[in-house]
């Protein structure tokens, strides 16, 4: 077995501004085939010593044979940390590396896993790829890989290396983990991503205008040591934290994201909706008016005028200038008494009516933070 340790500088890794915390590990494996009945013949993890330094670690195994020894060796190493982070790591690493471990009758590490490639399916909308490989994010990044080598071309190199024990086909399996592992440290950082829903309550106004069709605004996002992550493997820092960015249009608005700064519109409506009332067996309808009245106050009206309302009618109507908002924000507003419109009783948009001081106080803040946490969790698969 052959040990290879590498020391880095965590801020020589392009994007990489929130180190990860201790006893946080990233790992990769690779293996002699898709099977769980193949071996393992290199393990490689990294993690953060601390905000500047790094350190990654190789196990090579310099023949099947040694699989064992790898394993053990890892599994000693690994008792040191409490998170695992991989990339795709739920689906093929660790269920390989557990099947693996039984193989020899070792015991399975006690992590919690952390799984990029699962933990970025929520900014599939913000980032749109054909794929969403571990290669396709680096891409995303703008990495220029020199290493044009896959899990499976590598394993007729790993042969010829078994038999030759050649320093060239060494490099080129070691340097391919290497880039597998040292790369997650900066992919970690799109996961600032989803944090952006939770910053924007607390976010900093620098413009917010009603105009006719829309509502400008621009918001600078809040350092992350003055606000809680829900991505705890990560240290504070006060760096800007958004790794690339992005351009969204939808039927929200269009959005903009830069640095640590959120801008662009969010249209409105000039028109009428309808405010649905919540018990339709208290109204009546009116034949001739064609409107409801609460039957509280028909007591002088005559009945051959009058019917039961059904929910569909037990409506009023109202004109002016309406955003529209996610279903779940709209239930969470409803709740607190705010008027939630629709255009037809069972149309699934909501809206709210819009007025100069929706401009004051967190309410647009608000707004946004919704909006976009039901952006980013659009699709999940």
């Amino acid at each position: 077995m052959k040990i290879k340790d590498y020391d880095f500088k965590m801020n020589t890794l392009p994007h990489c501004s929130s180190p990860l915390e201790e006893g946080v590990m990233v790992m990769d494996i690779e293996t002699l085939g898709l099977s769980k009945s193949q071996p393992i013949y290199l393990i490689g993890y990294g993690y953060a010593k601390d905000e500047e330094n790094g350190f990654l670690r190789q196990y090579l195994a310099e023949d099947s044979s040694q699989e064992e020894e790898i394993l053990r060796t890892f599994l000693n190493d690994a008792a040191k940390f409490h998170t695992i982070m991989t990339f795709n790591g739920d689906q093929f690493d660790l269920p390989f590396l557990s099947a693996r471990l039984q193989k020899y009758h070792l015991p399975e590490p006690i992590l919690t896993s952390l799984d990029l490639r699962k933990e970025f399916r929520p900014l599939h909308s913000l980032f749109p790829m054909q794929s969403h490989r571990q290669r396709d994010f680096e891409d995303l990044l703008g990495f220029n890989r020199d290493d044009d080598m896959d899990g499976g071309a590598l394993i007729k190199i790993y042969h010829q290396y078994a038999s030759s024990k050649s320093s060239t086909l060494e490099q080129q399996l070691l340097y391919h983990n290497y880039l597998d592992v040292l790369r997650m440290f900066s992919l970690a950082g799109l996961l600032h991503y989803k944090d952006i829903p939770a910053l924007l309550p607390n976010a900093r106004i620098v413009r917010s205008e009603i105009n006719d069709d829309s509502i400008a605004f621009q918001v600078i996002l809040q350092s992350r040591e003055s606000t809680t992550s829900e991505n705890e493997a990560f240290l504070p820092t006060s760096e800007t934290f958004l790794p690339v960015g992005c351009f969204l249009q939808n039927d929200y608005g269009f959005f903009k994201l830069e640095n640590n700064t959120l801008s662009g519109s969010l249209k409105l409506y000039k028109d009428s909706f309808r405010l649905y009332l919540p018990n339709h067996r208290d109204y009546y309808y009116h034949l001739v008016e064609k409107t409801i009245f609460p039957k509280a106050l028909c007591s002088g009206i005559s009945r051959e005028y009058l019917r039961n309302a059904t929910k569909e009618e037990c409506f009023v109507t109202d004109s002016g200038t309406f955003l529209e908002i996610p279903t779940s924000y709209a239930l969470c507003l409803s709740d607190e008494g705010i008027s939630i419109y629709h255009q037809a009783l069972k149309d699934k948009k909501s809206y709210i009516k819009i007025d100069p001081n929706h401009l004051k106080g967190n309410i647009l803040k608000n707004d946004l933070s919704h909006i976009f946490e039901n952006i980013i969790n659009q699709r999940k698969n």
